[in-house]
């Protein structure tokens, strides 16, 4: 979806090592280089962090596959699963165009990273779709969900007010059940729109092949009876910027009731019949490029809003290897078929009532479901099923390497790191984003290969091990202290060391961050913007034996941190003095080199708000501290 469309992913905070493993970080590392910034200035782009055109972000997967020699089968599609002594054998595939082309993939291990569970449910594992009912594991926001009426109270029959003449399409003729109630109903699919107003680049939306004005009546009912909500394009459509290396970019998704999610019209998505599945992908085509018909034609369509749309449309240089004139040849499948695992994810999970021992990934966005269905109440449409942001998780949650498999006994060669996770349907509305699809990939391959030169199955890796591949940057809590445990100024040392500073009156102590913290420990020191050069935090750690450490500075940038600041290291052999990026650089925990130490409490580790010489303007701004982590070297 990164390479279909979904140009700004959904992350909360600026730091990538809290939600992402090593290879996902590297991605984006590299997608920043194309643009020529850091990985830091990237995720802290104050209009649009983590943005990156599709087609930027097909080349750099492009160039990493090709790095390792990854072979591809594109358009190719599973139809025969052959299962031995329980595991997986080998996979019969087709090509999606051509079925006289056809071939057998024998693995030892298979990972599936889909967004429609095709593997998944045709390998005889015991999956589910849907919304599982609140009772189902003692959850708050899962199944059905209250509905919510559309602006104008719109009528949900062809001829309005009258029910004789029948519902629109897509109004669901069921009647309302309880919210909690399970139901297979599914969260909207889409086109994720990459759309620019750059007239070197811009090329018009196509015509539909199939265009039923039916599909928007309930919108140009809307409309009629209140223009003044629909006369922006904001209003219209969620519009976030792809604005690196000048790029006149949006990636425009669903916003509000009737915009580019089309609801009910993935019923019957989950099924064997690739027939039936390319029909329902048709038909959101036709919807997606439908729908800019009706807002160009229809009289009811507020002028305001016409007039703003002219002058966008789809990007030239987008998708132009897939014929599909600047529409994603990919549909974005937001929900399709889970497991059923030994192991489930809950939003116990979510709220840490429960949390793993070694999580293979941190997650932190919040519970979110689009529309999944529109409903006939008492003659007015109502919509059902949307979550948007509820329940906002505190920090982050670990993601369980167990949640990636099935049950043991129906395969133990098999994983699942994208769709088809063993989770209920409300914490999959959090885990279901990209960050967090990528690092449980990468987790996945380091078990699978664990699995291989073990000759073991799937459930017998340990969740430790796989940490120490995907997440190698992690630091043991025994060995990191701040300055809140360091008892500032007062020279006092605990089990962890002595933290001083140069004037207890000169540091803030702030409080928890709105978003997820990008530090360790529960507040974050920072010195008040003054007195430059004059205010420092000096780390003595309780090093355990004189010998080479790695030192990890956790001094997370920001928008209006200091470019750079000055770090003395006091070490066994004297004193070397360096200053680091403390506004674009990586982010906490940043590697300061390996240094001998000695144990006797007279080396440290300082941070000075000093700006360097040579770089006019680096001390302007903000210096952050939290604290200092440390590595034994071999």
């Amino acid at each position: 979806m990164m390479t279909g469309g979904l140009a700004r992913v959904d992350y909360r905070g600026f730091n990538p090592r809290t939600c992402m493993n090593v290879m996902t970080i590297e991605f984006f590392r590299r997608c920043s280089a194309v643009y020529g910034i850091s990985l830091g200035q990237f995720g802290m782009d104050a209009i649009s962090p983590f943005a990156v055109e599709p087609k930027v972000a097909l080349a750099v997967l492009r160039d990493m596959l090709n790095e390792y020699q990854v072979p591809l089968l594109n358009n190719y599609r599973v139809t025969n699963v052959n299962k031995q002594a329980g595991d997986i054998r080998y996979l019969d595939l087709v090509h999606r165009l051509d079925a006289t082309r056809t071939k057998r993939v024998f693995g030892r291990m298979f990972g599936e990273g889909s967004y429609s569970s095709n593997l998944l449910i045709r390998a005889g594992i015991s999956y589910t779709y849907g919304r599982e009912a609140n009772a189902t594991y003692g959850e708050t926001y899962n199944g059905v969900q209250p509905a919510f009426a559309h602006t104008g109270n719109p009528s949900p029959y062809v001829i309005a007010g009258n029910a004789a003449s029948g519902l629109l399409p897509y109004i669901d003729p069921v009647a309302l059940e309880a919210p909690g109630t399970a139901d297979n109903r599914l969260q909207a699919f889409c086109y994720r729109l990459v759309m620019t107003n750059d007239a070197s680049n811009r090329r018009p939306v196509p015509e539909p092949a199939i265009y039923n004005p039916l599909l928007y009546e309930v919108l140009g009912r809307s409309m009629a009876a209140n223009p003044v909500a629909y006369d922006s394009l904001d209003k219209m459509f969620f519009r976030s910027p792809i604005g690196l290396g000048g790029a006149a970019k949006e990636d425009w998704n669903s916003n509000g009731s009737y915009s580019t999610d089309f609801a009910g019209g993935n019923f019957g998505y989950v099924t064997t019949d690739y027939a039936a599945q390319d029909q329902i992908v048709t038909n959101h085509t036709n919807y997606t490029l439908g729908l800019f018909k009706f807002l160009r034609e229809d009289s009811r369509v507020p002028a305001a809003l016409k007039t703003a749309l002219a002058s966008w449309g789809f990007c030239a240089d987008e998708f132009v290897d897939d014929g599909t004139a600047g529409l994603s040849p990919e549909l974005y499948v937001r929900e399709s078929a889970r497991m059923i695992g030994d192991y489930a994810m809950t939003e116990a999970n979510y709220n840490k009532a429960v949390v793993p021992a070694f999580p293979v990934v941190n997650a932190n966005y919040a519970m979110d479901s689009h529309l999944c269905s529109r409903r006939n109440v008492g003659g007015i449409v109502r919509s059902e099923g949307g979550l948007s942001s509820v329940n906002v998780p505190v920090g982050y949650y670990g993601m369980e390497y167990r949640c990636m498999l099935p049950k043991a006994n129906e395969c133990g060669n098999y994983t699942n790191f994208c769709n088809g996770i063993s989770v209920s349907h409300t914490l999959f509305g959090s885990a279901r984003m990209e960050v967090t699809f990528g690092s449980l990939g990468e987790a996945a391959a380091a078990a699978m290969v664990m699995a291989i030169k073990g000759k073991v199955r799937l459930h017998d890796i340990s969740p430790a091990d796989i940490q120490a591949v995907a997440r190698p940057y992690l630091v043991n809590p025994a060995r990191v202290l701040t300055l809140i445990n360091g008892a500032p100024n007062s020279g006092a040392t605990n089990a962890f060391g002595k933290v001083t500073t140069s004037a207890i009156a000169g540091w803030n102590n702030g409080a928890a961050q709105i978003w997820p913290p990008e530090f360790y420990d529960v507040g974050l020191w920072n010195e008040a913007n003054g007195n430059k050069g004059g205010r420092y935090v000096q780390f003595h750690p309780a090093f355990a034996a004189t010998g080479r450490y790695r030192i990890l500075l956790n001094a997370p940038g920001a928008i209006n941190a200091m470019r750079k600041c000055k770090i003395d290291i006091q070490h066994a052999d004297g004193t070397t003095s360096f200053y680091i990026d403390h506004k674009f650089g990586e982010w906490h925990f940043r590697d300061l080199g390996v240094w001998r130490f000695l144990n006797d409490g007279t080396c440290f580790i300082k941070v000075t708000n000093a700006g360097d010489p040579a770089d006019a303007g680096s001390e302007v701004g903000l210096l952050s501290v939290d604290g200092l982590a440390w590595h034994p070297v071999p």
